[in-house]
């Protein structure tokens, strides 16, 4: 996940205010996801391969419809700005496993998860992140009704991440190392919940 902090002076084109969307991601978006995720501030926290082809086969399978997560690409004022995904908890067997050792008494059949990155640095740091997490959040719960929780673990360090979460109402439910192969997982981190209104 990546940071929020980056302070810069705002542009018209890309007010606080602006409208924020979503669409699934393309192919053809594939080579600007490439350049957000080799953007160090980025790759800190989201440190996936970034190549065309690991990309490809990373989330290929969701472009096409085979896959349990399902990626979007975060527009501000139809400009595209970032990218949000959000999984069945039970999806993902190691994650599911981590985080079900930290905080037992999760229901992985009835939570999901989100992880979500801005790419330019210019609309870091403005409160694009949390509108764009609330938003996503608020569209979850018609989507998939028969999800009750969605979790986050965020890196402790992530200051910004944590603090957007915290601003759209998830509450942290537990800290320390989580056990877990992902490399985004490395270092001491929250994990923050919110329940279904």
């Amino acid at each position: 996940m990546a940071e929020f902090d980056d302070p810069v002076a705002a542009t018209p084109d890309l007010a606080a205010d602006a409208a924020i969307t979503f669409r699934p991601l393309t192919r053809d978006d594939l080579a600007q996801f490439s350049c957000w995720l080799d953007d160090p501030v980025v790759h800190r926290w989201w440190p996936d391969p970034y190549e065309p082809d690991q990309l490809e086969a990373d989330y290929g399978p969701g472009i096409d419809g085979d896959a349990a997560t399902e990626v979007f690409v975060v527009e501000l004022a139809g400009r595209p700005v970032g990218v949000i995904q959000r999984y069945p908890m039970d999806s993902e067997v190691e994650w599911s496993r981590a985080l079900s050792a930290a905080v037992p008494d999760l229901a992985p059949s009835r939570s999901a998860g989100i992880d979500y990155l801005l790419g330019p640095p210019e609309v870091r740091g403005r409160g694009i992140g949390s509108r764009a997490i609330g938003c996503f959040t608020a569209q979850l719960w018609p989507d998939w009704p028969g999800v009750d929780l969605i979790v986050v673990a965020v890196q402790q360090e992530n200051l910004a991440s944590w603090r957007a979460l915290e601003r759209c109402g998830y509450r942290r439910v537990w800290a320390g190392q989580l056990d877990s192969p992902d490399p985004s997982d490395a270092g001491p981190a929250f994990v923050l919940v919110i329940d279904r209104p």
